[in-house]
């Protein structure tokens, strides 16, 4: 499931079995078959990858999520840029 984020370029993607919680949000749209709702991610905003995540933090280098602060990463992060 975490891969839904990535497909829809968001921090954070949760799934719900029930729709009835969505009412109460600000942001949020229903039909018949759809229910969907925007709400803040959970955790900080990474200063590399800028996605918004609660491992922000815990990793050697205090501003970076735990996908941004390993080695493998950066060269997948600087293969983008091109």
């Amino acid at each position: 499931m975490d891969e839904l984020r990535y497909l829809f370029l968001a921090s954070q993607v949760e799934l719900l079995d029930t729709p009835k919680n969505l009412d109460r949000l600000m942001y949020q749209f229903q039909s018949e078959t759809l229910g969907v709702g925007v709400v803040t991610a959970d955790g900080k905003k990474c200063d590399r990858c800028w996605n918004y995540s609660t491992s922000v933090g815990q990793s050697e280098n205090m501003l970076y999520c735990a996908i941004a602060a390993t080695p493998s990463s950066k060269t997948k992060l600087l293969s983008l840029k091109h």
